[in-house]
């Protein structure tokens, strides 16, 4: 025969002293979650484009005896597609903690 348990109402931990161990899910939680998952999701979309930007055949389009602002052309494009994806990563991170 197998022991039962029986928990008093008196023994139960009283709601207020759980404190944060009990997570609900409200209307606006959900929606926050929802975009934080937008947001890695797109981070992972600017990788995936950065890849693609230092990838060899689409710099070699920009391997040229050009100078753009002191800059040879290919040194030019590298540093502003870097800066680019920084900006663009910084903004998505802030607009996703929102």
């Amino acid at each position: 025969m197998r022991p039962q348990f029986v928990v008093s109402r008196e023994s139960r931990p009283q709601e207020r002293d759980r404190g944060s161990a009990i997570l609900r899910a409200t209307p606006s939680s959900l929606g926050y979650m929802m975009r934080k998952g937008l947001a890695g999701q797109r981070l992972v979309a600017v990788f995936l484009v950065g890849v693609l930007l230092f990838n060899y055949p689409l710099m070699s389009l920009f391997d040229r005896p050009v100078m753009v602002f002191g800059l040879p052309l290919f040194h030019a494009s590298l540093f502003i597609a870097w800066a680019g994806l920084i900006a663009l990563m910084a903004w998505i991170a802030e607009r996703g903690s929102r």
